[in-house]
């Protein structure tokens, strides 16, 4: 009888994936031993900096990095979570800003400003409004996931005791990406839904990737990561999330090819992401 391999895994408890968390759907080859992370990011920058993980969940621009960097992590075309990024820049409601192309010379506040949804705000800012990410201060509470990679010269880091929320509210930054804990009441889009609902699409967010063979790169280790997104999905009025791949894969592949080319190579990777 085959031996059971046993992968130490990091995937954020979606319910798609209960099942296999609760054991309920098994294998007679793989295990997985699930450490629960409340904030699946920080399980990102373990795995790219430490390989905490055999199989971990991790974001696409995470990936990218560790893979230019040399990390010995292999993705798998898995997808745990997608979405619309467009709803996660969000200004004050009292704002003066009337849309994306009022950001040219403001400050917008990310978590980090290799995180993965703001990477994606940028090539859409830049792709379907001319904003050039360069001609806005980004102001970040942390670094990469990946250590190697420094900010650009437009980035700022927050200072200690300093918040982003706080921030937004106060008007010291004009905008804002992914935070949580703000009221929704005291904040708005700055891409309004008919907007994107007109240019957009839908990214598919890899999930946690497993080994290509039981160690990759390592020995006695096996490698995890995130792949590229799978699938793009126009907004349509029967489902925000129908699949068009078919109809749209031209489309859609060279939508990512532009932004992969706008957000990602010139600020992000050492060198082009193949």
């Amino acid at each position: 009888m085959t031996d059971i391999l046993t992968l130490r895994t990091a995937v954020a408890p979606y319910p798609h994936v209960q099942a296999l968390r609760t054991g309920a759907i098994v294998s007679p080859r793989v295990a997985f031993d699930f450490e629960d992370v409340p904030n699946i990011t920080r399980a990102f920058r373990r795995m790219v900096r430490t390989l905490d993980f055999d199989l971990c969940e991790i974001a696409l621009t995470t990936l990218a990095q560790a893979i230019a960097h040399g990390k010995p992590i292999t993705g798998l075309p898995v997808v745990v979570m997608r979405g619309f990024h467009h709803g996660a820049l969000v200004c004050p409601v009292g704002s003066s800003l009337s849309g994306p192309v009022d950001l040219r010379g403001k400050r917008i506040g990310v978590r980090a400003y290799s995180q993965t949804t703001g990477v994606w705000l940028r090539g859409i800012l830049r792709d379907e409004y001319g904003v050039d990410h360069r001609d806005i201060t980004w102001v970040t509470e942390e670094d990469a996931h990946v250590a190697e990679y420094a900010d650009p010269p437009n980035v700022q880091r927050i200072g200690s005791g300093q918040d982003l929320r706080a921030m937004l509210l106060a008007g010291e930054i004009d905008a804002a990406i992914a935070l949580s804990g703000l009221d929704p009441a005291q904040v708005r889009p700055v891409i309004s839904i008919l907007g994107w609902r007109r240019n957009s699409f839908a990214c598919s967010s890899p999930l946690g990737s497993a080994p290509a063979n039981p160690a990759p790169r390592r020995a006695g280790r096996a490698s995890s990561a995130i792949p590229c997104p799978t699938g793009w999905a126009p907004i349509t009025q029967r489902s925000r999330l129908a699949c068009a791949m078919r109809r749209n894969r031209a489309w859609s592949s060279r939508s990512m090819r532009r932004r992969k080319c706008s957000s990602i190579r010139p600020s992000l990777l050492p060198r082009p992401h193949r």
